[in-house]
């Protein structure tokens, strides 16, 4: 599972803790008339919002910090390329891994013993 702009890459490949998970949220406008009748409507060509809880566990505190450095540089603006973990990180005609533009978030660490480091990340 690889972590990488289009010009910009980790010198490592994380690999993505068991619990990672995705939500996909549709996103409609809505007319609510007085008779309790509802219109609803799609908000654009992809309306289907993607977001994506992400852990990379165990890290070193090196790298941890190039992790760091990574989504800070990109700063919640600069999309980047990654696999995703299970079936949407799959192609579902051929089930071929495929690569997904997303924007970091969000992301905290959590320190375990022995100096590791586990990180939960927030992509869509």
């Amino acid at each position: 599972m690889a972590l990488e702009v289009f010009e910009d890459a980790l010198t490592f490949v994380p690999c993505f803790a068991p619990g990672s998970s995705g939500e996909k949220k549709p996103v409609v406008r809505q007319n609510s008339f007085g008779d309790g009748y509802r219109q609803t409507s799609r908000a654009g060509i992809n309306n289907i919002r993607k977001s994506y809880r992400l852990g990379l566990a165990a890290l070193t505190a090196s790298e941890f910090q190039e992790v760091d450095e990574f989504l800070t540089r990109h700063a919640g603006s600069i999309p980047f390329l990654i696999q995703l973990p299970g079936p949407d990180g799959q192609d579902p005609a051929t089930l071929v891994i495929t690569t997904t533009a997303v924007i970091g978030t969000d992301w905290s660490p959590s320190y375990q013993r022995g100096g590791l480091i586990d990180l939960t990340m927030s992509v869509e």
